[in-house]
């Protein structure tokens, strides 16, 4: 239930909110969940909505979303404190 709702505010804030709004969502729910492969579509939206440019800039949301989900579990494991 909290992935759905962290995804339907997500997505809302795309369009009615900054994108590091969005980002900063994103980012929470690749910490939080195990796979939250929503942030690659967040990444898509907005660079649909708001990218221009050369082809860099125009898909630099949808990289960063990928790099971010793939560095998350490195980090993840590292920040997991074991007793």
């Amino acid at each position: 239930m909290f992935r759905f709702f962290l995804s339907f505010i997500g997505l809302l804030s795309i369009f009615l909110f900054p994108w590091w709004v969005a980002v900063t969502l994103g980012i929470i729910g690749v910490l939080y969940f195990a796979s939250y492969v929503e942030i690659v579509l967040f990444g898509i939206i907005i660079d649909a909505l708001y990218g221009y440019g050369s082809s860099f800039n125009r898909f630099s949301f949808t990289l960063a979303a990928i790099l971010i989900l793939i560095v998350a579990p490195i980090i993840k494991n590292r920040l997991l404190v074991r007793s």
